[in-house]
Parts: C-alpha cells; sequence; structure tokens
C-alpha cells in the first residue's frame, strides 16, 4: 500500500511540474517579438499588436507594417510591394532569416537585441 501511495504521490508531482513548467513558457509569437538588427544594416521591431517597424539608412524614415505566423514562417506585410518571410520552425530565440520571392529583396539575417 505504502509503495502505491508513493507511486501516485510521484505521478501527481510530475504532473503538476509540467503544468507549472509549461505555463512559464512563451509562445511562439510572445518569443519573436522585439527588436532586431540585420546583418544590411536594417532594423526591424516585432510588437505584440501584431505591427512591425522596419528601418533602413537608406529609408527617410520608418516604415510601419503588420506580421504574423503562418506555416512556421513569420510573414511581414505592407512595408514593401512584396512580403518578406522568416522560418521560424527551429526558431532560436535570437535570430531571424528573412528572404521573399521578389528579386528586389536581399535575404538578411536579423538577430535579436532586445525584447520590444
Amino acid at each position: 500500500m505504502k509503495k502505491s501511495l508513493s507511486s501516485i504521490a510521484m505521478v501527481v508531482l510530475v504532473v503538476c511540474l509540467s503544468v507549472v513548467l509549461s505555463a512559464c513558457s512563451k509562445s511562439l509569437p510572445e518569443r519573436i517579438i522585439g527588436y532586431y538588427t540585420g546583418d544590411g544594416r536594417s532594423e526591424i521591431t516585432f510588437y505584440d499588436n501584431g505591427t512591425c517597424m522596419y528601418d533602413h539608412p537608406k529609408f527617410s524614415q520608418p516604415s510601419r507594417g503588420s506580421w504574423t505566423i503562418v506555416d512556421d514562417k513569420v510573414i511581414v506585410k505592407g512595408i514593401f510591394t512584396y512580403d518578406i518571410y522568416a522560418d521560424v520552425s527551429n526558431f532560436n530565440d535570437r535570430t531571424l532569416f528573412f528572404q521573399s520571392e521578389s528579386s528586389r529583396w536581399n535575404d538578411e539575417l536579423f538577430t535579436k537585441q532586445s525584447d520590444a
């Protein structure tokens, strides 16, 4: 009887710890939110309301766009006449490699500098 009670207690403890730990982890969108700098001197900030700001030295002022996650990709719309996207299936909480189907975009690696 003691053995089965200790086994039940152990199972309950493991379940409780699992619930607590999973509640503490951030969702993918929460992990993406923040300020990033690109290796091509671009800057992008992702906000929790689904908007983003993109800036580059060529721009006279930053451009506002929107972002969403679809099929393991962060998709940025509204900044250019085309969309840019980064695969986040293995997001490491630090870098995003943005690409586009448009030949006008130069693929660029962005590194997170801070949370927004």
